[in-house]
């Protein structure tokens, strides 16, 4: 059932947001309008009267996740420029402040710690130097994320090098490896952990994974569904010596099936128990309410963000009630399921949202620039600069003339990321001596990971960009045209493909509204509009709208070839193409062909490798 090209062209590319209609005037004054964007960090943050002080319960925790290797800081991003030494001190100082206070204060982590920079991934398996400054941080509770089980060898890198450091508090409830020495199915870490806080808080600690397919064989995970019938985990909901379930997982906290049975489960074994959840997996900061005495917090990405979390009222802890925060009892909550038991306990609760910067950590501990850092700190900080030097990071591949941006732009303007790399990036580099002919490029939105800064372009900003050094151009010669169109119209509009105030100038950045409102920053930001990452990216090269090619070849990232293949098959009305058919498209004799190499070759070609004063 092949479709006019001619009469879906226009509507197809509007779609996808990254051709327009709209006029050159048009785009240049909008682009005008964003210039604010082109915020440059040599000037100074100062934003100390920007800052809300934290509140402080009698039961206190400090989240990261998805920190993606960015344990270094962002070198050109003064908001979030702090590196995993400083967070070292502020963690210890706040851990003396609590103290202090005569509080507990808990240190989490929800997983995702690979694949996002130079620094994690330059390593042979990644995040071997990125492990070892995590070992540094006084974590009490760690879990897994799903960039842990790509690649076998990193899974079991973590699971003999990282795991056993924790002790038992490196938890995954629901994920299983094949040991690389016996060969047996074992947890990956262990399932649960009890303790009991220096306030006599009894814990019981689960992680758990979302329903993940895309791990190696190296390993299993058991969706929540399954792993909550489990014997061991109804005996450990069941116990009656727990005070509170503290619940870690990189999941998302809005929206998501799986938090929906954890509750659900620990609800109807425990009607009464305060249930704590920690997220991740989605990037975003966010705070979502189950019921009276059970909550969800997720804490952002990159190290761009600590989460904070304060509880208060709990009967079973002996810390002095610090009359802080909110009661959350006039939230409704869509999270949970309908008809669960309703606990007579409501608690109150404080969350924030701090900017990973040295600024807002000396704000946090009360401390100055001279007497912030701790002598622990300052050493893991020297031991940074020593693992990036050891990597040899900082050769540039060029200099890069301009911003691009992510999200924060649409994806028609000079600014996006998705456009450059759509239009300029891939059909310069991407082809081979069938270059000259018809071709079409398919990627996706999903293949980048993060905004593309002025100045130089080293090593460690090639892995920010797009980490995937696995993925690769392939292509299918000869396709009808039509038939590509068709299958474009089909997969952009279907699922996604990768599963996956006034007185005072304030910076652009965070500007958060959760289920307690737009309180939690805890820095004020100007806000920064957001658009969706494209769905699919498609690219037409050397073909004529007004003389259409009858076949082009389709060339696609190799992630994308399965969904690619069954689309053009229905175009078809038949098959045509089997999975087996892709042919290497884009190989070089350097092996410098995956998709994290090709903005560097793009950069050594256009662009001056130095960045001039």
């Amino acid at each position: 059932m092949p479709i006019s090209v001619k009469s879906v062209v226009s509507k197809l590319l509007a779609f996808a947001g990254l051709v327009s209609t709209t006029t050159s005037r048009e785009l240049e004054k909008r682009d005008t309008d964003i210039d604010w964007l082109n915020y440059q960090s040599e000037e100074a943050y100062k934003q100390s009267e920007l800052i809300t002080p934290l509140e402080w319960g009698q039961l206190n925790f400090i989240h990261t996740t998805d920190t993606h290797g960015w344990l270094e800081g962002h070198a050109t991003d003064d908001r979030y420029k702090a590196n995993f030494g400083e967070f070292k001190s502020f963690v210890q100082r706040m851990k003396d402040i609590a103290a202090r206070k005569n509080v507990d204060l808990i240190v989490i982590d929800t997983g995702d710690l690979h694949d996002g920079t130079g620094f994690s991934d330059l390593t042979t398996p990644d995040g071997i130097y990125t492990d070892e400054i995590f070992k540094n941080l006084p974590f009490d509770v760690l879990t897994i994320g799903n960039h842990e089980l790509y690649n076998s060898d990193v899974s079991k890198y973590t699971y003999s090098s990282f795991v056993p450091h924790w002790n038992g508090r490196y938890l995954t409830s629901n994920v299983d490896i094949f040991d690389p020495n016996t060969g047996k199915q074992v947890p990956f870490g262990k399932r649960s952990y009890y303790f009991t806080t220096s306030h006599g808080v009894r814990i019981m600690a689960f992680g758990f994974l979302f329903n993940f397919r895309g791990h190696s064989s190296a390993t299993v995970v058991t969706p929540v569904e399954d792993a909550i019938k489990t014997d061991w985990f109804q005996n450990d909901i069941h116990r009656n010596d727990v005070d509170l379930f503290l619940v870690l997982g990189h999941i998302p906290v809005r929206n998501w099936d799986e938090w929906r049975k954890l509750h659900a489960a620990i609800r109807a074994a425990q009607p009464n128990t305060p249930i704590q959840m920690f997220g991740g997996h989605s990037h975003d900061r966010d705070f979502t309410v189950f019921d009276d005495s059970a909550t969800a917090l997720e804490s952002g990405r990159y190290c761009e963000t600590v989460g904070w979390l304060s509880i208060d009222g709990l009967v079973a802890s002996s810390a002095p009630v610090q009359h802080t925060g909110s009661k959350v009892s006039g939230v409704q909550s869509v999270q949970a399921y309908a008809n669960l038991p309703h606990p007579n306990v409501a608690l109150s609760y404080s969350r924030r949202y701090m900017d990973f910067n040295r600024g807002a950590f000396v704000f946090h501990t009360g401390t100055t620039d001279a007497t912030f850092d701790t002598s622990d700190g300052s050493n893991l900080s020297q031991q940074i600069m020593s693992y990036r030097q050891q990597l040899d990071m900082s050769e540039p591949f060029g200099c890069n003339p301009q911003n691009y941006y992510m999200t924060e732009v649409p994806h028609d303007s000079k600014y996006s990321l998705f456009r450059f790399f759509n239009e300029e990036v891939f059909p310069d580099i991407v082809k081979n001596e069938r270059g000259d002919l018809p071709r079409v490029i398919f990627s996706s939105g999903g293949a980048f990971r993060a905004n593309f800064y002025k100045g130089e372009f080293n090593k460690d900003t090639m892995f920010q960009v797009s980490p995937y050094n696995t993925d690769y151009f392939n292509y299918l010669p000869d396709v009808p045209y039509s038939y590509v169109r068709y299958a474009y119209e089909k997969l952009n509009g279907g699922n996604k493909l990768r599963d996956d105030e006034a007185k005072y100038h304030k910076v652009p950045g965070y500007t958060t509204y959760d289920d307690l409102g737009g309180n939690g920053d805890d820095t004020l930001h100007s806000n920064v509009p957001y658009y969706t990452a494209p769905n699919l990216m498609f690219q037409e090269v050397n073909i004529d709208t007004n003389d259409e090619p009858e076949t082009v070849d389709v060339i696609a990232l190799n992630y994308l070839q399965k969904k690619l293949t069954a689309a053009i098959n229905e175009a078809a009305g038949k098959q045509l193409y089997k999975t087996g058919d892709w042919l290497q498209y884009f190989v070089r004799e350097d092996h410098r062909d995956s998709l994290t190499d090709i903005l560097p070759l793009y950069a050594e070609k256009h662009w001056p490798k130095h960045c001039s004063n």
